[in-house]
């Protein structure tokens, strides 16, 4: 049997007292026994783009991530049985690792979940299982971008990803980051799949992960999110699935072009001509010229036949510019998939 990863809110005695009440307009869910969270996994402070999302003073309803300074990505089936307009007003982002200690809460301006969201029910494992969350003001933490070119089973399968969540672990403590190395045993249509089986220490995803990120690191050593945790099975000690994100993408890049006005992700971070080649740009990125060495320059000025002055005088020097550009010009790019550029809580440790 598999469940969704919903619900490890207010498991944490440390947050929460027998007379405590939930803020005015949520309703009690009935408070149902805890179930694990990222079982047998390690205590997490890294990944600052890794938050979790729930009430102050009353801990963790699920996990999610950042993906821009002001766009947050998590999964749909978070807002299951409220609404978006019951929860965000009520709801912070919590960063650092410990929602009891916070190094920062954010606030939410508004959400919206994806238009083709289907739950799971029974055996139909559902779909389009994602929503983003917008933030009132930017994060300073730095975010990591998501997957959007199609994944392939020969890339994918047998591949580690990391997991990152604020779920119950295997002890019954809540609310604080935990990460997870897990395994890709299968390409599922609409999500990656692990077995606990295939991760070290048997390693899984639970309830309270629910919208957390895996992250997979990159060729560069860089990371990029390839998936959002979605459902595990009851005792999450068997397998688990997370959305790929490059099945929903589009849906993703439209919210994010809705808040920052672009898609672009070299635009949304300040990329363009900060001094980094950026080859995923959707505009050609002026940092990917190769400036040429001065000998080079006085060598093309001064070969033979080359029509050029050798001197140095104004026709000599013009050639130097329009030939680095004719040069710049002809490099063929292809996308790459890393994330924005290698930072503290971008570069895999």
């Amino acid at each position: 049997m598999l469940m969704a990863l919903f619900g490890v809110a207010f498991a944490d005695p440390s947050l929460e007292s027998a007379d405590d009440e939930l803020p005015d307009g949520i309703a009690d869910p009935g408070r149902p026994p805890p179930p694990s969270g990222i079982v047998h996994g390690a205590l997490e402070t890294g990944y600052p783009s890794a938050v979790g999302v729930g009430f102050p003073g009353f801990g963790i309803l699920c996990s999610a991530s950042l993906i821009t300074p002001r766009v947050v990505l998590t999964a749909a089936h978070c807002f299951d049985g409220y609404g978006v307009d019951a929860l965000v007003p009520f709801e912070v982002a919590f960063v650092g690792s410990d929602a009891s200690d916070p190094r920062a809460q954010l606030d939410f301006s508004g959400a919206a979940v994806h238009p083709g969201y289907e739950p799971l029910s029974g055996q139909f494992l559902g779909q389009n299982d994602v929503a983003v969350m917008f933030l009132q003001d930017d994060a300073r933490q730095e975010p990591v971008w998501f997957r959007t070119e199609p994944l392939r089973a020969r890339e994918a399968e047998g591949e580690e990803v990391i997991s990152v969540g604020w779920g119950l672990d295997e002890s019954g403590r809540a609310n604080v980051k935990r990460s997870a190395r897990l395994v890709v045993a299968e390409l599922d249509p609409v999500y990656l799949v692990t077995l606990s089986a295939g991760n070290e220490n048997r390693a899984n995803i639970c309830s309270g992960d629910s919208g957390g990120p895996q992250y997979h690191v990159e060729d560069d050593g860089t990371l990029l999110q390839w998936a959002v945790h979605t459902w595990a099975d009851t005792t999450c000690e068997v397998e688990s699935g997370s959305t790929r994100t490059d099945t929903v993408a589009a849906w993703i890049l439209d919210q994010v072009e809705l808040e920052h006005g672009t898609r672009d992700r070299c635009e949304i971070f300040d990329q363009y001509g900060d001094g980094i080649c950026q080859e995923y740009c959707d505009h050609y990125d002026i940092d990917c010229v190769d400036p040429l060495p001065t000998d080079s320059l006085l060598a093309a000025g001064n070969a033979k036949g080359c029509g050029c002055a050798s001197t140095g005088g104004p026709s000599g020097w013009l050639i130097a510019p329009m030939w680095m550009l004719i040069r710049g010009a002809g490099r063929t790019r292809s996308p790459r998939t890393g994330s924005p550029r290698r930072s503290p809580g971008t570069t895999a440790r």
